[in-house]
């Protein structure tokens, strides 16, 4: 991400301090793999402001970081506003030096925070603001650019349902327009039948070097050659659909024609594509798909798609899937095994199954409105599980009653299924919100 950063002042007030307080601020983005344009000098007229603008948008500038670094005229933060009505605005205005340094007002920047804001509001400029000086303001600084950075992914991703929606799953489905106006993320479609016809086509030693990869990512096997054979199969071709059409992540219909047609459950292939970045939702679920795909990019890590299936006795909410789980999500690598779907009427594969380890998680799932889309998110702590079962499962003590969960849940109609975000993203998750227009609620 391309990240334009300017200082404004003006020359009766302490550039100085400005120029180093800009200096700080473009070291730290730089040192976090951002690449930054920054104009190394407090801009304090119009025609400086114009022509850095202006250098922001020829160098294709994503966003940019505004520092009130001074006292600035309205007249010249008009002048900005008017340019940057295309690139989204952090705003970020500075305290004065401690006190007994200068015996005046050194910087004044409060007052053309505050003067920006309001003049960005009534010309409409997006933005964001924050307040401080650095390292006391680094987290908000890096849950900003991090906010950002998602945006754009999400505006250069293309999303593939194969086969749309699992039946009856209603709250899976999505408006392809309103999804891309909302996101940016383009939806493309497939179906069943080409991929289970890509799954036939492969030879048989990228096969066996695809079926060795998948046995050896478990601790355990109880599949037979020919289930193996078939999610190699399904693992290749899926790669291979990303390669060709640039898809980032895929909403597959994993029943009942996979099983009609291949004899086989995808649950497992679709877990390791997972840890390997290559998101992939079951069940058709496309706001699914995308909750786990934010999750993905805000943490840096695999998420556990699933259904919520019980409230436990000692308290805990039971979350549980039949056998989609990133292999890295394990409690126990060791105690980690690929196996039989558990749920479907006949014996195929391919399903893990294992416990989800121990931690710090965020709840959450996107769903679509009337309006637009709603985010609804929850935090709690993975713990012990109650009980052993097939497939993959989850017990999280909420904060929170499970009384005031669940009546939330009911109350705006989320629907069943949840993304599990190991870690808590709630500060950039509501600033990613924040710029997508999407309402969240925080439980």
């Amino acid at each position: 991400m391309k990240v334009g950063l300017i200082s404004i002042g003006y020359g009766n007030f302490e550039c100085g301090i400005a120029g180093e307080r800009m200096e700080e601020t473009d070291a730290f983005i730089t040192q976090h793999g951002y690449e930054v344009t920054s104009f190394h000098k407090v801009l304090t007229d119009k025609s400086e402001i114009k022509n850095a603008v202006s250098k922001l948008e020829n160098e294709h500038a994503d966003c940019l970081i505004l520092q009130c670094g001074t006292f600035c005229g309205g007249e010249e933060i008009l002048a900005l506003a008017a340019k940057i009505q295309r690139l989204p605005v952090v705003l970020w205005g500075f305290p004065e030096p401690e006190a007994g340094k200068y015996e005046k007002i050194a910087v004044n920047s409060m007052t053309a925070f505050l003067m920006a804001s309001g003049i960005f509001q009534k010309m409409g400029v997006r933005f964001e603001f924050m307040f401080g000086c650095l390292p006391n303001v680094s987290s908000l600084l890096l849950n900003h650019l991090k906010a950002l950075n998602v945006c754009l992914i999400l505006k250069q991703s293309k999303f593939m349902t194969i086969g749309g929606r699992a039946p009856g799953f209603y709250f899976s489905s999505a408006d392809e327009l309103k999804f891309q106006k909302t996101f940016g993320t383009q939806i493309c479609r497939s179906s069943v039948e080409d991929l289970v016809k890509r799954c036939k086509s492969w030879d048989s030693q990228k096969t066996l070097e695809a079926a060795e990869k998948i046995v050896n990512r478990y601790g355990s096997c109880r599949l037979d050659r020919q289930q193996i054979d078939k999610a190699a199969r399904m693992y290749l071709s899926l790669k291979e659909i990303k390669k060709e059409t640039g898809t980032g992540a895929f909403a597959v219909r994993c029943w009942p024609e996979m099983q009609d047609f291949y004899d086989f459950a995808p649950c497992a292939v679709l877990g390791m594509l997972g840890d390997e970045g290559i998101i992939c939702s079951c069940e058709g679920d496309i706001p699914g798909l995308m909750t786990m795909y934010i999750g993905h990019l805000l943490s840096g890590s695999s998420v556990f798609f699933a259904d919520l299936v019980n409230y436990n006795e000692n308290g805990n909410l039971k979350f549980w899937h039949c056998g989609c789980a990133p292999v890295s999500l394990a409690e126990d690598p060791e105690k980690t095994q690929i196996s039989i779907q558990p749920t479907l009427a006949r014996e195929v594969g391919a399903a893990s199954s294992f416990g989800l380890k121990h931690g710090d998680v965020t709840v959450c799932q996107l769903k679509e409105t009337d309006r637009g889309y709603l985010f609804w998110r929850a935090a709690g702590t993975s713990e012990e599980k109650d009980r052993m079962v097939s497939g993959n499962q989850m017990d999280v003590r909420m904060k929170g009653s499970w009384e005031n969960i669940l009546n939330s849940l009911v109350c705006h109609g989320i629907g069943q299924h949840f993304t599990l975000v190991y870690g808590d993203i709630k500060e950039e998750l509501n600033i990613l919100l924040r710029w997508l227009f999407v309402d969240c609620v925080n439980v």
